[in-house]
């Protein structure tokens, strides 16, 4: 018989009987990915040499002993795209088919075989939406969804079908009675039906415009349902989409079961999920021997990897300061002499109208700065501190290097949050591991209270690393002249400083230390920039500034590489002591080659007695 009337046959034979995957012969495979650059990133390396599926990852670009490894990892697979998905792209457009997308790589290599563009995604059902966002990959592009013949294989392409309206579907053996009935997993997939003979002439014939999928399995034991949930974990990566569809997995399973049960199984199945994730040790004298030090957004006043809080005044003028950041981050033009780490910035303002913040911007120079691009600084002008999950899908796409947020107040606006209970900080407290992860800086514009301190629960203060507050001096009548104090700073920073506000520009510049005694560090810091071909150690430092005391040299070089303001490296002597150099960060080797055409050699015969 063909392959179209196979499954009818097998259905009035044993119309009950399930199908068994039969033994193949045991070999060894590897499938590369790559990312958005068309580097590859990553392998997949299965082996079954055992007799039993062996599945793992590697890394080819990665050192196995590289420090942060597992964040490097993290951040590949935030950036790795579809199995073959460039050149799926690229054949379909040339062939005119529709793209296959399948699960599993040698379901894909098999459809590649017969001449069908294919792609798979790494992880298959359980991590669809945790390596990277595949939701844009195939706009403008017809898809065929081909499920395998279980449980977690028809949930997986229902989600890639919702994040690709007007997909097809393609179902191995579509007469098969197992498609009404699904088995937990194990199914018939693609590469088994082209194994029974499909070819392409029958596939392209197959695919239909509706997902068929209906059917129920009997009561599930709880090692399924645990199972379930632990894919849907990995699946959707959103708590509240997780507990949907659990709860219509559970009455599509004819399960009832009261709320707080279905909490404490769902808790079981993130800790099995997160607890398999690899812990990452390092070596403490590792850490300390390393050359790396404090990374800053904006030297010696945004660390980066940090979480700001600032608080002001009404009027103070706090958000031109923030549009001044952002735009100097943005374009990486130094601010007020403090060098900015170029990178993109994303500005959150749900406390003035957007008219508002574009007559600002267009003063303080957004319009006719040559050197900012559009798409170098996003604007947002609605959201709410439960969107953080969305939040976090933008900084994994477009990884800002600064995030303003204006305000506390207005971004709580509509959530069930008492600003004055003891845990009214919670809902920021994520943003400390994504400014961490991430390596971005947030910053987040709030109110002070009439007597000048932080309005509302001191947990706001507790639950971010930078704390600031800007406001007028009292008793000076200097409007343009306002203190920027520190009141918590776990990058070290501290005391009173002056900046001042210019109303005609918008601009923000530093002015220094309310107690003065800058100019030291000042001088240092132009010192050692105007030599960016040499290092210095402490003596040499003293030497070069004029100052008979080196240990004051060393302490002021020491604070300005811990503010960013200049940067440092290890001169290593013959018995491994280390000795530290400060340098400028322009600094660069001095070029010793000597031209041929320096002096003219002279000839013997040319020397007079």
């Amino acid at each position: 018989p063909s392959a179209k009337h196979r499954a009818e046959i097998r259905n009035a034979i044993a119309p009950l009987q399930r199908w068994e995957r039969p033994q193949r012969p045991y070999q060894r495979y590897i499938f590369p990915y790559a990312n958005r650059d068309g580097s590859t990133v990553l392998e997949v390396v299965r082996d079954d040499s055992s007799g039993k599926k062996n599945i793992r990852q590697q890394y080819p670009t990665i050192p196995p002993d590289a420090q942060k490894r597992k964040k490097v990892i993290d951040e590949i697979r935030t950036n790795i795209l579809p199995y073959r998905y460039q050149e799926a792209l690229d054949f379909s457009k040339e062939k005119n088919l529709p793209i296959f997308v399948v699960e599993g790589e040698l379901c894909c290599d098999k459809l590649w075989q017969i001449g069908l563009p294919a792609v798979t995604f790494l992880g298959g059902s359980g991590q669809y939406r945790s390596n990277g966002d595949y939701s844009l990959l195939f706009r403008q592009h017809q898809l065929v969804l081909c499920p395998d013949r279980d449980e977690p294989g028809v949930a997986l392409m229902r989600e890639v079908a919702a994040d690709n309206p007007g997909s097809q579907w393609l179902y191995a053996e579509p007469d098969s009675f197992e498609w009404e009935s699904l088995p937990q997993n194990g199914g018939y997939d693609m590469a088994d039906w082209l194994d029974d003979g499909a070819d392409q002439e029958l596939i392209l014939a197959s695919i239909v415009f509706k997902d068929k999928h209906e059917g129920r399995d009997g009561r599930p034991s709880f090692e399924e349902i645990i199972a379930t949930f632990e894919r849907m974990v990995g699946l959707y990566n959103n708590d509240a989409r997780v507990v949907f569809e659990a709860r219509e997995w559970l009455t599509l399973h004819e399960v009832k079961m009261p709320a707080t049960e279905v909490e404490k199984l769902l808790a079981e199945a993130r800790s099995r999920v997160h607890g398999r994730e690899e812990m990452e040790v390092m070596d403490a004298k590792t850490i300390a021997m390393s050359e790396d030090s404090r990374a800053w957004t904006i030297a010696g006043i945004l660390p980066e990897s940090s979480v700001m809080l600032l608080a002001a005044a009404p009027g103070s003028g706090k958000s031109t300061l923030l549009y001044n950041w952002a735009l100097h981050v943005a374009t990486g033009s130094p601010w007020s002499r403090r060098r900015c780490k170029k990178g993109k910035s994303l500005i959150i303002q749900c406390d003035e109208p957007v008219v508002d913040a574009a007559e600002k911007m267009q003063i303080i120079g957004y319009d006719d700065n040559e050197n900012l691009d559009k798409g170098d600084i996003g604007f947002i002008d609605r959201w709410r501190f439960n969107n953080i999950p969305q939040l976090l899908s933008y900084i994994k796409k477009h990884r800002p290097q600064l995030i303003m947020i204006d305000s506390l107040t207005s971004c709580l606006a509509g959530m069930d949050v008492d600003l004055i209970r003891s845990d009214a900080g919670n809902c920021i407290y994520e943003l400390r591991d994504i400014a961490n992860e991430y390596q971005c800086s947030i910053v987040i514009l709030h109110h002070l209270n009439k007597s000048g301190g932080i309005r509302d629960s001191s947990s706001f203060e507790a639950n971010v690393s930078e704390v600031v507050k800007l406001y007028r001096q009292d008793n000076n009548y200097d409007t343009t002249q306002f203190i920027f104090e520190w009141t918590k700073s776990r990058s070290g920073l501290a005391g009173k400083h002056f900046l001042r506000r210019d109303p005609a520009t918008y601009g923000w510049f530093y002015e220094g230390p309310v107690n003065g005694g800058r100019d030291d560090l000042d001088r240092l810091v132009q010192a050692v920039d105007t030599q960016p071909t040499r290092r210095f150690d402490r003596m040499a430092l003293s030497r070069h500034v004029s100052s008979f005391d080196s240990n004051l040299a060393g302490r002021l070089a020491e604070q300005a590489r811990r503010q960013g303001l200049l940067t440092s490296s290890f001169n290593v002597g013959p018995n491994g002591e280390r000795t530290r150099l400060y340098q400028s960060w322009n600094y660069k080797e001095e070029d010793f080659t000597v031209s041929a055409a320096a002096e003219p050699i002279v000839e013997e015969d040319d020397i007079w007695f």
